[in-house]
């Protein structure tokens, strides 16, 4: 029992390192025009670049392997197939809904409303749902223990 508890912990370890790889190799792995874009910080000046699908690709793929390592994350640390299955479903679904948002704004923004992009690319390409779900898990695990456990 102990090496299988040595094992998640290293493997959850490993997990949280690669998706810090994830941003820090961001470029290398996941090249898109926006990286450059709002980091000149003069993206509320300037119009947006055109995006080709390349782009799209990249924040989508993105998205998705940091979805993929959280859910691996999750399961790791609460051993529930049901809140699993939870965590698999609130990913495809916000992915749907955030892509659909993100595609649909920037091909419709104004030079005002450049920070919606940049907020909706930041909830695609960093692991918010990660953020979101760690806590609610943890007290759904704390509120369904049986007492004195």
């Amino acid at each position: 029992m102990k090496s299988n508890n040595r094992f998640r912990h290293v493997f959850a370890i490993a997990v949280v390192i690669l998706l810090i790889s994830v941003r820090l190799f961001e470029q290398e792995w996941f090249p898109e025009k926006f990286i450059d874009y709002f980091a000149s910080g003069n993206y509320m000046k300037s119009s947006l670049p055109v995006l080709r699908f390349e782009d799209y690709f990249s924040i989508f793929l993105r998205y998705s392997v940091n979805s993929i390592l959280s859910v691996i994350l999750l399961q790791l640390l609460f051993k529930d197939a049901r809140l699993t299955l939870w965590a698999v479903k609130f990913f495809i679904y916000s992915g749907v809904i955030l892509g659909i948002l993100f595609v649909l704004t920037v091909q419709w923004i104004r030079p005002v409303d450049y920070r919606i992009v940049f907020y909706l690319r930041r909830m695609l390409i960093q692991p918010v749902g990660l953020f979101l779900l760690l806590p609610v898990f943890y007290f759904i695990r704390e509120a369904t223990k049986p007492a004195g456990s």
